[in-house]
């Protein structure tokens, strides 16, 4: 695996999620399509997470069935928060009874990539450690 993509996706990612929680004005430019730059900042953090916790993972077992479900979730958060909003503006103005269901499904989303995420992380630890026992006995 080449350490400076891992590098590069960690650091996307972890910008991507500070630009996310941090607000200002400029997260309501709108880009081409009548789109937030706000929202393609998430949708970039959730893909990033999932993407990372993808390259990660092992190339067979269940930490990658949980990872390809993790980037096939991140590509669905948007169209399901504009199905849920009824605009792409993710704005809930005219069904704000949804919008608990949307912001649900992102906590519930983002607490799933980063559980993968850790759980790749910490397998990937305990296989070096594991490596590095045996060579050393």
């Amino acid at each position: 695996m080449n350490h400076t993509i891992l590098a590069s996706s960690g650091l996307f990612i972890s910008c991507c999620l500070a630009l996310t929680f941090f607000t200002g004005p400029w997260l309501n430019w709108m880009l081409p399509g009548n789109i937030p730059l706000g929202n393609l900042v998430a949708i970039l953090a959730y893909l990033s997470g999932a993407w990372l916790s993808r390259l990660l993972a092992p190339a067979r077992g269940v930490l990658a069935v949980l990872s390809i479900l993790a980037v096939i979730a991140a590509l669905s958060w948007f169209p399901l928060g504009v199905w849920l909003a009824g605009n792409l503006q993710l704005n809930f103005i005219a069904a704000p009874e949804r919008a608990r269901w949307f912001v649900q499904l992102s906590l519930v989303l983002a607490a799933y990539i980063l559980t993968v995420l850790l759980a790749t992380l910490i397998l990937r630890g305990y296989r070096r450690r594991s490596v590095v026992d045996s060579a050393t006995s």
